[in-house]
């Protein structure tokens, strides 16, 4: 799988541009939207798609790492601070465990 459940109402999947989880706080109430603290997500483990944009490490420009996370695929943004920014690629297959 792509995307796991973490804990109740976190999401995680693993990010080839950090080479470690990245874990999301998701909106479970039928036809939820995205709030401010949680973002929306299409039900998905396979080919999830998180909405809005992802942003972790936003204050470390070396760390930082800026996606949107669609059908499965990752498309870092050119602000990204890894080797992967600029470009898309498919969530890898992870066992959280």
């Amino acid at each position: 799988m792509r995307l796991h459940e973490v804990s109740s109402g976190h999401m995680a999947f693993w990010c080839p541009g950090c080479k470690a989880p990245h874990s999301v706080p998701v909106n479970l109430k039928p036809f939820g939207a995205a709030t401010k603290n949680t973002w929306l997500w299409n039900r998905s483990q396979t080919a999830p798609t998180l909405m809005p944009s992802l942003l972790f490490e936003k204050d470390d420009p070396a760390k930082r790492c800026h996606s949107f996370v669609k059908d499965g695929k990752i498309q870092f943004m050119f602000d990204s601070g890894h080797a992967l920014k600029g470009q898309t690629v498919d969530i890898p297959d992870w066992d959280a465990q």
